[in-house]
């Protein structure tokens, strides 16, 4: 088992591992799901699984650290241990869309939302932003086998073999600019909790996304009347 970092394991190394290895498997698996779905404009449930799939990847360095992970899928919870036996990784990360996919996992348990919680997802934003980080975190860590000491992960493999759903819509491995990929017209998914409860969604259409490392938007504020909505942005559909 190798890192980036010196790895302090635990007494019982074995258990350590089978823990690490099991987050770092379903973290890819979270990933390349989260993928599919962010592609085939199921946002919402592509983010919830964007999240679970850093998280698990989290909980695996606090692991080969020697910490009992924690953070049950809040990312915020994880990110001081990050910053402080990570800080590289740490500056590399946005927090405002780990902030995001933090809050947007919280719609699975409609009945715990306030009134107002809101949230905006931009379809080639997000998929942009989730690719850039798995790439960077995925090399922090490694797990070899007693016969293999260079066996590639499941994300090396799946480049090597241009597995189409890690390939399909992702800008690092197509060689594309991040701007150019982010501002191309795409689809944008917004939530709102309105005053009288009721739970607002609509998916539309956008040409004019900017490529500003911004995610936590203000989305479907209502008129008084809640006759009529105003949208992150202009619709073209």
């Amino acid at each position: 088992m190798t890192s980036n970092k010196k790895i302090k394991t635990k007494t019982k190394n074995e258990v350590n591992i089978q823990n690490i290895s099991g987050y770092l498997s379903m973290s890819f698996n979270d990933y390349i799901a989260a993928r599919i779905l962010i592609n085939r404009n199921k946002l919402i449930q592509g983010c919830i699984l964007a999240n679970t799939a850093i998280e698990k990847h989290f909980k695996a360095l606090m692991e080969a650290q020697g910490t009992k992970s924690f953070g049950q899928h809040d990312l915020t919870k994880q990110l001081p241990f990050i910053k402080n036996q990570y800080p590289r990784i740490y500056k590399k990360l946005n927090i405002d869309f780990l902030n995001q996919l933090t809050k947007i996992y919280k719609s699975r348990y409609l009945d715990d939302l306030p009134i107002g919680y809101n949230f905006a997802i931009i379809q080639g934003k997000y998929l942009a932003e989730l690719d850039f980080i798995y790439s960077t975190i995925e090399p922090t860590i490694r797990v070899q086998n007693n016969t293999n000491n260079n066996s590639k992960t499941k994300y090396e493999l799946a480049v090597e073999n241009k597995d189409s759903d890690l390939w399909t819509g992702n800008y690092l491995l197509n060689n594309l600019e991040k701007t150019v990929f982010v501002e191309q017209p795409c689809n944008i998914q917004e939530f709102r909790v309105l005053p009288n409860g009721v739970f607002l969604e609509i998916l539309y259409a956008a040409d004019t996304v900017k490529n500003d490392n911004i995610f936590n938007y203000e989305a479907l504020i209502p008129s008084e009347n809640l006759k009529s909505f105003n949208h992150t942005h202009i619709r073209i559909n």
